[in-house]
């Protein structure tokens, strides 16, 4: 996918319920990442496939599953509902 322009051109757009990816636990167990909020899909971590402790060490950084572009509107509706850095 080519991704450009001030739009975001070439993003693929995600809902609430999008699935980003297909996670599985230390038990075997399938998980489905979210991506809990309305907005355009930027870029995945590809290094996460290669190195899935990022997310542990570094969740704010190098850990991170998607970066997605949202509208303001909805960034204020995560504040309210408390998913958020933290």
């Amino acid at each position: 996918v080519n991704i450009s322009g001030k739009k975001k051109r070439g993003a693929k757009t995600l809902q609430e319920i999008s699935g980003l990816c297909r996670l599985v636990d230390e038990s075997g167990v399938f998980w489905t990442a979210r991506a809990c909020v309305r907005g355009k899909l930027i870029e995945t971590n590809e290094r996460l496939g290669k190195d899935p402790t990022l997310c542990a060490k570094f969740p704010t950084e190098s850990g991170f599953l998607a970066i997605i572009a949202t509208a303001p509107a909805d960034m204020q509706k995560l504040k309210e509902t408390g998913i958020g850095r933290e």
